[in-house]
């Protein structure tokens, strides 16, 4: 539900719900909740992962 009304990012979504992100991705589009991803999203995800 906080990645649906948009307070965090999906791959945050994703390690909250304990899948995958193609696994929770396929879930979203069951529950047809679409993705809002932008360049924010991608910059936190990035620092999530520690990859910068």
């Amino acid at each position: 539900m906080l990645f649906q009304i948009n307070k965090i990012s999906i791959g945050k979504a994703s390690q909250l719900a304990k899948m995958p992100l193609l696994q929770f991705q396929n879930e979203l589009a069951i529950r047809n909740i679409n993705i809002h991803y932008d360049e924010t999203d991608l910059d936190v995800d990035l620092k999530n992962s520690a990859i910068i």
